[in-house]
């Protein structure tokens, strides 16, 4: 005889623990001293976990009566697991099929990016072919079993073309995996801020967020969107999510990474399964901002599994190291030359310290920086004199030059320079030269 259910069960959602227990690294952020401090400076809390937690109206039975005890149903699925970053992780045991999932095409794009100057030697096209080249992609894979795949797939984001950033369901954190594949740290909760900012792996303090009510976004790629809120004292993100039946765990995934730059605590992230982030808009307490967006989604049959695995199997494990730094000089002499059509009679130069062609730059603050070029990302410049960025290319002009960081949190006016000159930022013994 077919089995009953005689009481039903109603479920009230459920705000899980915090995961901010074990944050690394040993040296912190220059950023810490103004981002907050954890849960206790925060916005008002969720409610709390005890008083939400499932809350069983009645009990099973079976059609004759009989009570089926706890023991009999199947075992809530375990939390996930925070890992150590000083250990290597265990191997995944997603196996080598095929996964069904989603590939997402994404951008990040920064915000109110000075224009070019107009003038008769401003060579359009080159332009236009460099905002192509210098475009902040990502290629994301999201498998409905509950595995993520992040590609850099440009040549202007602050690590090298083909780093990837994995992350897997049932654990906290990330994997950062070296573009050859060969080795591979994990990060943190709070690390993957400071990664695109700073170029490091320290993680930032973890809040719990403020949500705000859903509301009907716009379409985008092609999907309706649900649009929301998040607010904790690190910034704003307003979050259009969709649902994506196919990206099943993986969409949460992508979800916590989106939350986690505004230092939300994973465990109370606003992220459900079979629900996709598809815009995600930043905005800091101090000004500036950037927006993530997805332009592109191809739904999958064929998702290979060995570029999925969380490690990957062949890599060797990391501790605390970071991949091998690219160069930061984000065009060649050429494609910096086809940006003006012919050269400026200026005259002689005189602008202090400048070299004989092109632009050197200096950044005297204490994080790394980008340098816009007409409003185009040209280099990062890692603190400090001993890292100053030479380019040679720019035809002598006039340029716009813009310090700012990638995540924008720290945005400088646009100035005029002529090249060639040293460019420099944060040194107040410098402040009478072009900066």
């Amino acid at each position: 005889m077919k089995r009953a259910l005689v009481l039903a069960l109603t479920l009230a959602a459920c705000a899980r623990g915090g995961a901010n227990d074990a944050l690394e690294d040993a040296a912190p952020s220059p950023n810490a001293s103004i981002l907050p401090a954890p849960l206790a400076t925060a916005p008002q809390p969720l409610a709390d976990p005890a008083a939400t937690a499932p809350r069983a109206i009645g009990i099973l039975a079976d059609d004759a009566g009989r009570l089926l005890l706890p023991s009999d149903a199947a075992p809530p699925p375990a939390p996930p697991v925070l890992p150590r970053s000083d250990l290597a992780l265990d191997a995944d045991p997603l196996g080598t099929h095929e996964q069904p999932g989603v590939t997402l095409e994404a951008e990040w794009r920064m915000a109110d990016l000075p224009a070019a100057p107009r003038a008769p030697e401003v060579n359009g096209a080159g332009l236009d072919a460099a905002r192509k080249l210098a475009t902040l992609r990502w290629t994301i894979d999201l498998s409905h079993g509950g595995r993520m795949r992040v590609a850099f797939a440009s040549r202007a984001m602050p690590l090298a073309q083909g780093t990837e950033i994995r992350a897997r369901t049932d654990r906290y954190g990330h994997v950062l995996v070296w573009p050859d594949g060969d080795q591979y740290r994990t990060l943190t909760p709070g690390a993957v801020r400071t990664l695109l900012g700073e170029r490091r792996a320290d993680a930032i303090p973890l809040l719990r967020p403020q949500v705000g009510a859903e509301s009907d976004g716009p379409h985008r790629a092609g999907l309706a969107t649900r649009r929301f809120d998040v607010t904790t004292g690190a910034g704003k993100l307003s979050l259009e999510q969709a649902k994506v039946p196919e990206a099943g765990e993986g969409g949460p995934l992508l979800c916590r990474l989106l939350t986690e730059l505004v230092a939300v605590d994973p465990s109370v992230a606003p992220c459900a399964e079979g629900r996709m982030p598809v815009r995600a808009q930043y905005a800091w307490p101090h000004g500036g901002g950037i927006t993530f967006e997805v332009v592109g989604v191809q739904k999958r049959t064929d998702l290979p599994a060995g570029t999925l695995l969380t490690p990957p199997p062949a890599a060797r494990f990391a501790a605390g190291a970071l991949p091998p730094s690219t160069t930061g000089i984000f065009f060649t002499r050429d494609e910096l030359a086809s940006w003006r059509s012919r050269p400026l009679d200026l005259g002689p130069v005189t602008a202090p310290g400048a070299p004989g062609e092109g632009i050197l730059l200096v950044n005297g603050s204490d994080v790394l920086r980008y340098v816009l070029l007409d409003g185009i990302p040209i280099a990062w410049v890692a603190p400090g004199a001993a890292h100053a960025q030479y380019l040679i290319g720019p035809q002598r002009g006039r340029y716009g030059v813009q310090w700012r960081t990638f995540l924008g949190d720290a945005v400088e006016a646009p100035r005029t320079v002529e090249l060639p000159a040293r460019v420099t930022f944060g040194f107040a013994a410098d402040a009478s030269a072009p900066h």
